[in-house]
């Protein structure tokens, strides 16, 4: 997913949800991810670690240096801190994060193309399961974010007005997509909510008042009908506004 937050003033910002599935089989129903499952969620805040597989993804290596996460705290609160990578040697996380929206790569010294890590880069959680990952890649501006999994958690004190959603696949075979809900309770959890289901591919799809409250997990899920589908895609754009509502 890449997921991109760019403040235009104190109450509102613009948040991108960018999704990738190499591989959607014929007759699955996965994740809009990287590996095709869904996300690691936790149930409470924990320690996490961070490394690559690349011993270049390092401060003073030719990889990726340094990189900020943005998630929610315990409280549901965002959080942001910034992590200096120390190649394959696994850093500690800190503070603790119940939910991770975003990893993006603020520093990188290969001398030619900014924001680029040579090696996979994973987020752990405590129990060693795989959070978030950022695939090798190259060419990303500084305003672009690369992580490949359509997922999302509304912060508190927010509210998310999705605007717009795509989504495609390099095969000529059919793909459809699927975008859940799920409100996330102090003991319990609501059942995912089906909100939006698109079956023509390729095209945008505009909302005029799709609402996510603070405290739910937003996230899109794909299948392939009649053949694999290589190479998928979704993105969802919206508004994150601030409301001050502390539920």
């Amino acid at each position: 997913m890449f997921t991109r937050e760019i403040k235009s003033d104190n109450n509102y910002n613009y948040v991108s949800i960018r999704g990738y599935n190499p591989l959607i089989e014929v007759m699955t129903n996965q994740y809009i991810s990287f590996d095709g499952n869904e996300p690691y969620t936790m149930t409470d805040d924990v320690q996490m670690s961070i490394n690559s597989t690349s011993v270049n993804d390092t401060l003073t290596g030719s990889g990726a240096g340094s990189v900020k996460i943005l998630g929610i705290n315990e409280n549901w609160y965002n959080q942001a801190v910034t992590v200096d990578l120390d190649g394959q040697t696994a850093v500690n996380i800190s503070p603790n994060f119940i939910r991770i929206n975003d990893v993006e790569i603020i520093t990188s010294n290969d001398g030619a193309n900014d924001h680029t890590n040579d090696g996979v880069i994973t987020v752990y959680s405590d129990n060693n399961d795989i959070v978030k990952q950022i695939p090798q890649q190259v060419n990303f501006s500084a305003y672009c974010n690369r992580q490949f999994d359509c997922f999302y958690t509304v912060p508190r004190l927010y509210r998310l007005w999705v605007t717009k959603l795509f989504y495609d696949s390099t095969d000529s075979n059919n793909l459809y997509l699927n975008m859940f809900s799920r409100k996330i309770g102090v003991s319990t959890t609501k059942p995912p909510q089906l909100l939006f289901s698109a079956t023509e591919k390729g095209k945008t799809y505009q909302f005029d008042a799709l609402v996510i409250e603070a405290g739910t997990d937003l996230w899109c899920e794909g299948g392939a009908p009649d053949g694999n589908c290589t190479n998928v895609t979704c993105y969802i754009e919206g508004i994150l506004q601030y409301t001050g509502l502390n539920d």
